[in-house]
């Protein structure tokens, strides 16, 4: 089965990706372009999500597998 995704779905994914990048700008300071087109990639809102809430206890980037 084919999953269709809607507008509200894309939208709600690049909110998701936005509020990503502020949290690990505050947090690790200028993010690399290789770090932003990973996350530009990153199409599941569940996996934008978790990484979400595991910015305030990673150490760096690549503890969240990103740099």
């Amino acid at each position: 089965m084919l999953y269709k995704v809607t507008w509200a779905d894309k939208m709600m994914g690049e909110g998701a990706r936005q509020m990503l990048f502020f949290l690990l700008e505050d947090r690790f300071g200028s993010i690399p372009e290789e770090v932003k087109a990973k996350l530009q990639r990153i199409r599941s809102l569940e996996r934008l999500n978790r990484l979400a809430t595991k910015v305030h206890t990673a150490e760096s980037l690549k503890d969240l597998r990103l740099g």
